[in-house]
């Protein structure tokens, strides 16, 4: 997936706006309605300071990982990007499970397989965190 500079400009404004967003193969934002995310690919997380050159990283991590956004754990997958409070971008592809208790499974092995835990499962209809046990 090589992104227009435009559609990279346009995701980076969504993603400003909101402090946060998910977004289809197209570059549209995905609704993940009350599905718990996590990020698919562990391993793979972008974080990008403050002072990065945020639209050349968003443009690179669609171009190495885009392929990845149609393959969901739980049938549901999407480029997931947020503003952490500190001020870095973190960009994943994230997947998304209806059932917490099986997000919970799936983000668990999904740091397993690649080495790198997953901190926490997210659910954006409620706001709702649940911070993950360390592996162990």
């Amino acid at each position: 997936m090589t992104p227009a500079p435009g559609v990279v400009r346009a995701l980076l404004r969504e993603i400003r706006a909101a402090g946060g967003a998910t977004f289809g193969p197209s570059g549209q934002p995905a609704d993940p309605g009350d599905r718990w995310l996590f990020p698919r690919h562990p391993g793979r997380t972008l974080i990008l300071e403050p002072a990065a050159d945020w639209e050349a990283g968003l443009r690179a991590f669609l171009q190495q990982h885009g392929p990845l956004l149609g393959e969901g754990g739980c049938g549901w997958a999407a480029l997931g990007a947020w503003i952490h409070p500190g001020g870095c971008l973190y960009l994943d592809i994230v997947a998304g499970c209806r059932s917490r208790d099986r997000a919970v499974r799936e983000a668990l092995r999904a740091g397993r397989r690649e080495g790198r835990p997953v901190a926490a499962i997210y659910q954006a209809s409620s706001g709702q965190t649940l911070t993950l046990p360390p592996p162990g």
